[in-house]
C-alpha cells in the first residue's frame, strides 16, 4: 500500500465532514418581545451575562435571557436615548446619553 493513500484518504473524509455547514438560528427581539423600542444604538453584556441595549428614546433594556427590564425617564434615567454602553472591569455600565452626559449603574 503506498503510503500516501492513507493519508489522502483522511483529508478527503475531513473536507467532506465539513461540507456541511452549520445552520445557524436567529431570534428576533422587538417591542412586541419587551424592548422599549425597536431603534438600539448600542449593547453591552455585563458579568451576569445579561445584554445591555440602548435604545432611540426609549432607555435603557437589560435583558436577562428571559425577559427586559427598562431603565428610562420614569425610574432615573436622565434621558431615554443611549447612544453608546460599556462594561467596566469593576462591573459598572457606562451609558453616553444624547444631550445628557454620561450615567453609570452599580
Amino acid at each position: 500500500m503506498h503510503p500516501f493513500r492513507p493519508i489522502a484518504f483522511i483529508l478527503l473524509l475531513l473536507l467532506a465532514m465539513d461540507s456541511y455547514a452549520q445552520q445557524y438560528g436567529f431570534t428576533r427581539f422587538s417591542v412586541d418581545e419587551g424592548l422599549p423600542r425597536s431603534g438600539v444604538y448600542c449593547m453591552a453584556e455585563d458579568d451576569r451575562g445579561h445584554l445591555w441595549a440602548g435604545t432611540e428614546g426609549g432607555g435603557i433594556a437589560r435583558f436577562d435571557g428571559i425577559r427586559f427590564e427598562v431603565f428610562n425617564l420614569s425610574n432615573g434615567l436622565p434621558g431615554n436615548t443611549v447612544r453608546a454602553l460599556l462594561n467596566d472591569r469593576d462591573g459598572n455600565i457606562w451609558a453616553g446619553m444624547d444631550g445628557q452626559g454620561l450615567v453609570y449603574f452599580d
